[in-house]
């Protein structure tokens, strides 16, 4: 019996010792106080008890204990008083505001976890949840230590979660932004000496009907461009000169756009925003090299001299943005940009890549059917600013815009990993579909079976769209490319790569029937559903996917992981 009193003497000294730390006003007083009741109630087992004399009431309680005669009457006795003794120095502190980060003592903890505890039946009730918590602490704390707190953000959230330090391969960042204003004459120049043919107002002199095509997500950078274009086509006195926005599945605010074009170009200019369903406008020209009935915008198939404006950016299936994606997506059809974007899914495809990328050569079999007669190409960094700028024909000018656009996105990674934690990044993450891409620009750093947690939100019509292609049966997909295809692209994607997939959004998806996905609204509850199924030895933080292109530092060839 001397032992336990010994124990619980101690995990009390502790306590006190803390009350007297507290900033409360007459906190140590208010704990003496508290104590007292506890020995007015037990007077045969705490008489004489004395708060400033600490492990020293050992002694005391074991004195008044030898002058009870019978054993079980002396044991009960002893349970009770060590009990509320113990109980009411916890509550206290709590009222009082204590702070138990110095309770992680080595002698503490050992007592904490002495098993006379259990056999004096003093662990139980709020004793015994407070005295566990206690140890807790300390196992919390000592982790902690070797942990990092990583972040990601994605639209205008940030998440958060701790990592052990051990496991933790790197974090990657997207390059620094390079914050340099191209000048319009330093694009003036690059126009006046395009790769691989003559300036432009001198090759479309003697045209009747020239197509401008201007990417959707490269607006915000061609207005200085597109200027210069049409300075150069006034003075080649071309006839008819059609605009058109190239939005492949996108559907787009006029609104926006027209405060980019400027209303001395709207006055001006025809401009059409295309539409991938309007079968109306549509000219059907061959198929693609995936087997796809290929149909382009009308207004551009009419042309007799084509222009396309764009940028070149790393891209997650393609490779990279630019080029003749201006066509395909920008402005062909639902079915041919719903079997390109496939491939991406489905083949071994790679953000960074064109040589022996299936989309890519997809994209590539467009150009005998629907060719680009001058391209203009904006490498533009993370924030969207334009760093370098090419100009001419496809075949010279695009492979240089790429080269430069590695150069600048290229990242350096030690070698796959068992998870990989990511986020899109901006604007890519304002789009679910967009969101769910950026899987593509990692899965080659995975080694088989490894998981992916993904930061990405949808919003309520996303929702209830994937939820109505989600109960979809197979033979109702076709309809589905006609009427709603980026849904089924959605689904395509978390059909396929969702066994892999944790996803973390801040509205769990509903009615995904057979998705073999993980859904949870925060990092750290991913994390731990991850140590439930694999228990990563290795994991990478990505924290702007389609802002990097990962390379492996030993020049190994990646694989596609798993798919």
């Amino acid at each position: 019996m001397d032992r336990i009193v010994l124990v619980s003497v101690l995990l009390f000294s502790e306590l006190m010792s803390v009350a007297e730390m507290v900033n409360t006003p007459n906190a140590s007083s208010r704990f003496k106080s508290c104590v007292e009741k506890v020995v007015e109630k037990h007077p045969e087992v705490l008489r004489g008890f004395n708060v400033k004399w600490l492990d020293l009431n050992a002694f005391i309680i074991l004195d008044n204990l030898s002058k009870i005669d019978e054993e079980g009457e002396r044991r009960e006795k002893c349970k009770e008083a060590l009990f509320d003794l113990l109980q009411s120095s916890i509550l206290c502190g709590e009222e009082l505001g204590m702070e138990f980060n110095d309770l992680d003592k080595p002698a503490f903890i050992y007592n904490v976890n002495h098993p006379l505890l259990e056999q004096y039946d003093l662990a139980k009730g709020v004793v015994h949840d407070k005295l566990v918590w206690f140890k807790k602490e300390k196992i919390r704390r000592e982790e902690n230590k070797n942990k990092t707190i990583v972040s990601l953000k994605c639209r205008d959230r940030l998440e958060s979660a701790k990592i052990p330090k051990q496991i933790l391969s790197g974090v990657i960042e997207p390059p620094n932004p390079i914050h340099k204003k191209f000048s319009i004459n330093s694009i003036s120049s690059v126009l006046n000496e395009p790769l691989g043919t003559d300036s432009l107002a001198r090759e479309v002199s003697g045209s009747q009907n020239v197509a401008i095509i201007v990417d959707y997500d490269s607006l915000p950078t061609t207005s200085d461009i597109l200027k210069l274009v049409l300075s150069d086509l006034k003075k080649a006195q071309i006839p008819q000169i059609n605009m058109v926005v190239a939005c492949g599945l996108n559907k787009p605010d006029p609104k926006s756009i027209n405060k980019i074009f400027g209303s001395k170009i709207l006055e001006n200019y025809s401009i059409t925003f295309h539409d991938a369903l309007d079968e109306d406008n549509l000219t059907e020209v061959g198929r693609t090299l995936s087997g796809a009935r290929l149909k382009i915008n009308t207004k551009v198939m009419d042309a007799d001299y084509r222009i396309a404006i764009g940028s070149i950016h790393p891209h997650p299936y393609s490779g990279f943005t630019g080029g003749y994606q201006t066509i395909l997506p920008g402005v062909a059809g639902a079915e041919a940009i719903v079997c390109n974007q496939l491939r991406g899914t489905l083949l071994n495809s790679r953000i960074g890549f064109t040589e022996k990328n299936p989309v890519y050569k997809d994209l590539q079999s467009v150009a005998p059917l629907c060719s680009i007669d001058f391209i203009i190409n904006t490498i533009v960094d993370c924030e969207g600013n334009i760093v370098d700028l090419v100009a001419g024909n496809p075949e010279e000018a695009y492979p240089k815009g790429i080269d430069l656009s590695r150069r600048l996105y290229a990242t350096k990674v030690d070698g796959r990993v068992e998870m990989v934690i990511l986020a899109p990044g901006k604007p890519y993450d304002q789009d679910f579909y967009s969101s769910l891409q950026s899987i593509g620009t990692i899965k080659h750093l995975l080694t088989p079976h490894g998981l992916t947690v993904l930061v990405a939100d949808l919003n309520r019509k996303d929702s209830r769209k994937l939820g109505e292609a989600m109960a979809l049966k197979h033979h109702e997909f076709l309809n589905m490319v006609y009427k709603d295809p980026k849904s089924l692209l959605i689904r395509n994607i978390l059909e396929f790569m969702g066994r892999n997939l944790i996803l973390v959004s801040r509205k769990i998806l509903k009615n995904i029937g057979r998705l073999p996905i993980i859904n949870v609204n925060n990092l750290s509850e991913a994390i731990d559903q991850a140590n439930r199924i694999i228990k990563p030895s290795s994991i990478l933080v990505v924290r702007e996917a389609w802002n990097i292109i990962p390379e492996f530092k030993n020049g190994e060839r990646p694989f596609s992981a798993d798919f």
